[in-house]
């Protein structure tokens, strides 16, 4: 539960008061989940209306509501038990012959998300969050929320609180076929504790001005509280040498593997007791150490000579665009960190291993571009023929993200993060503006800040009269249909559909191919066909490494070279692909 924390048999609420460096931390007297539970729900409400109330900004209510829900998100996925049942319940309905259908099933699950990204866009949407909430801990912070939220964030605080409902439901789709496709595995399961008696609690009968007081005593607590801790009693250095100890004892010969692994987990980190790194901290670390350079290659050893800081490694790995460590070696190195956190919990010095990962080890030459045959079939498919009409109007993504990656080369997350705003002119040429500018965009490193400009195909087939559309309809996004996920950003709820959409259009050899994992066609394989399109219009390396958003210091060459010479380059890119019909079908929707 957010806020919620054990130390000792016993549980404490700690929250940071904003616009200060002060935790706030008050002990609950009891050892119950269930009781710690229910007594924060009681001080939450006075605790936002002490500190909170008033003096939060835009960005910092923002903020609260990013807060709020992750720690939702993250608690319903670690208690499974008890909130896939409720969601299960909730979502259970009666079929036309009169069937039971449990709300686990597949097909419930699918449509209790549709049912929900529609109501995103649907004067039902307030009666979809109020539905919600009573089957969450946080109703009553969300009731507290909209009395101190702007009425801009109110609306979107409703908002994340659906989006976080259908990331969930796509977490049960994902566990249940898990369990389907891996009969002999379980998904471990926290049980709901037992219902106990209820204790008075002292901060109830406390008044605001004797809160204020006690911060003093309360930080003095929480200064006590670390010292006297067991996980507090070595520091994360010490643990490493205890460990490398315990492993010569094994009888590991080549210590020097676990050495520098744990050196470069040691920098990354940075915390002097593995106590303080949260499980956030800990997915940066993975993301991070995923980049780490491959120290075998010649170029990578030429660029890295001197330089001793890990964290400079991979910063220049990014920046460079050099060789990094296969998948394979990264999880296997992940594995003994893995095993040395372990350790620390197995000799009481660690409450309990946060280390979590899933590397696919997928060789990169597995992912395939898109053949001439597979780009006619897609885009005559139904989404471009049929349902052309009502996915423009209802689902626009569908038609216009494949154009765009075809014709851009970008990242899938790159194109469905845009802003209206970011689309530019100059010189009479539109470009994409592909930077992390807003609070809930991310690129992938500083070399990916670039512009783009737009294809002439994508401006033939009408791309600005959708963004007129969009503007009409006062959206601010570019795609303001997908939402945001905290691990894939805007792009992963496409990827998802895309990929399912595969097995309508594609061959069934091709198919066969990609389910026994020998090739990987998806959303990126626009970026490689777009790469080899270029390749074919006879543009030099140095300028797609720039396009594709590869090297840094091609930035100042383009902000000089002429907008139409940069056009030019992108034009290059062509398919054998007739886009006319298209072209006129649109045209005729957007007059």
């Amino acid at each position: 539960m957010a806020y919620l924390f054990n130390h000792r048999n016993g549980y404490y609420f700690k929250r940071k008061i904003p616009k200060t460096q002060t935790n706030f931390l008050i002990s609950l007297k009891t050892d119950s989940l269930k009781e710690a539970k229910f007594i924060i729900d009681t001080i939450t409400p006075r605790f936002l209306k002490l500190f909170m109330e008033n003096i939060m900004n835009w960005d910092e209510e923002i903020d609260y509501i990013r807060d709020l829900i992750s720690e939702y998100v993250d608690e319903a996925k670690e208690d499974y038990t008890k909130y896939s049942k409720l969601r299960e319940k909730k979502y259970s309905y009666t079929t036309k012959k009169g069937e039971i259908r449990k709300g686990s099933h597949p097909k419930a699950i699918e449509k209790a998300i549709k049912n929900l990204t529609n109501g995103l866009h649907s004067p039902s949407r307030d009666n979809f969050y109020n539905e919600i909430l009573e089957t969450t801990n946080i109703k009553n912070e969300c009731i507290q929320a909209l009395k101190i939220l702007s009425e801009e964030n109110k609306e979107r605080l409703k908002d994340e609180v659906i989006k976080a409902e259908i990331e969930l439901l796509y977490n049960d789709k994902n566990n249940n076929e898990d369990r389907i496709n891996k009969p002999n595995t379980y998904i471990k399961r926290t049980e709901t504790p037992q219902i106990q008696m209820i204790t008075p609690f002292p901060i109830q009968n406390l008044k605001e001005t004797e809160i204020k007081q006690n911060l003093s005593i309360v930080a003095t607590t929480e200064t006590e509280l670390k010292n006297n801790a067991k996980y507090y009693s070595k520091t994360a250095k010490e643990l490493v040498e205890l460990f490398k100890d315990e492993k010569s004892k094994e009888g590991v010969k080549e210590l020097t593997r676990y050495k520098k692994i744990l050196d470069i987990f040691l920098e990354l980190t940075n915390k002097k007791y593995l106590i303080d790194l949260s499980g956030l901290e800990l997915r940066k670390f993975v993301l991070d150490f995923s980049d780490m350079p491959n120290e075998n290659d010649d170029t990578v050893k030429k660029e890295l000579k001197g330089v001793k800081s890990y964290k400079k490694w991979i910063e220049i790995t990014r920046d460079k665009n050099l060789l990094k460590v296969s998948d394979k070696t990264t999880k296997d190195k992940l594995i003994r960190i893995k095993a040395f956190l372990n350790f620390c919990v197995e000799i009481d010095c660690l409450d309990k291993n946060r280390l979590s990962y899933k590397i696919k080890l997928e060789d990169s030459e597995k992912r395939k571009e898109f053949r001439t045959n597979q780009l006619q079939n897609f885009f005559n498919s139904n989404w471009y023929k049929e349902d052309l009409e009502h996915n423009l109007k209802e689902e626009p993504h569908k038609i216009w993200i494949p154009l765009i990656l075809l014709f851009t080369g970008a990242r899938i997350n790159e194109i469905s993060q845009l802003y209206i705003n970011q689309i530019k002119e100059k010189e009479g040429v539109y470009f994409f503006k592909i930077k992390d500018e807003e609070i809930d965009q991310s690129t992938k490193n500083k070399s990916s800040n670039r512009l783009i400009p737009i294809h002439k195909t994508l401006l033939d087939l009408g791309f600005l009269n959708y963004l007129e559309f969009q503007k009409k309809n006062k959206k601010e996004r570019v795609f303001s249909e997908l939402y945001l996920t905290r691990s894939k950003g805007y792009g992963q709820h496409f990827g998802k559909i895309f990929n399912d959409f595969k097995k309508i259009w594609l061959e069934e050899e091709t198919l066969n191919k990609i389910k026994e994992r020998k090739i990987l066609l998806d959303l990126h394989s626009f970026r490689h066909t777009f790469t080899t399109a270029l390749r074919g219009g006879k543009v030099i390396e140095e300028d797609i490494s720039y396009i594709l958003g590869h090297k840094k210091n091609q930035t100042q060459r383009y902000g000089s070279i002429p907008a139409k010479e940069f056009l030019e380059k992108i034009n290059k890119a062509k398919y054998d692909v007739n886009f006319k019909e298209l072209q006129k079908n649109i045209k005729n929707f957007y007059k």
